[in-house]
């Protein structure tokens, strides 16, 4: 239980509690599988450690781990829809799975 007193009037509780953290998993503790962070000011959806996307209002939005894309180059769209890419460079790009060499091993 808390130790602050229930407010139902909303409209005026002048900031009777702050924001609490939420975290959400899958079973009773954390072990490791993926989760939900939700703060005052940022989500934190988490596959593992290593891939995490982070919405926070002062960096943005942040990826972490690999990133695969499943839209056509002609789908895709930058500034709210307002640019597009070059229909003469996208002759450029293959449009069968190329192989890339692995140059760090």
């Amino acid at each position: 239980m808390s130790s602050q007193p229930l407010v139902y009037d909303l409209e005026n509780q002048d900031d009777a509690y702050e924001l609490q953290p939420k975290s959400l998993c899958a079973g009773d503790s954390y072990q490791g599988q993926p989760s939900v962070a939700v703060t005052e000011d940022e989500i934190i959806p988490a596959g593992d450690s290593n891939n995490v996307i982070r919405v926070d209002p002062d960096f943005g939005v942040l990826l972490s781990g690999k990133l695969s894309l499943s839209a056509m180059p002609q789908q895709a769209s930058f500034g709210s829809g307002y640019y597009r890419l070059n229909p003469w460079l996208l002759t450029c790009l293959p449009t069968t799975p190329t192989p890339i060499p692995d140059a760090f091993p």
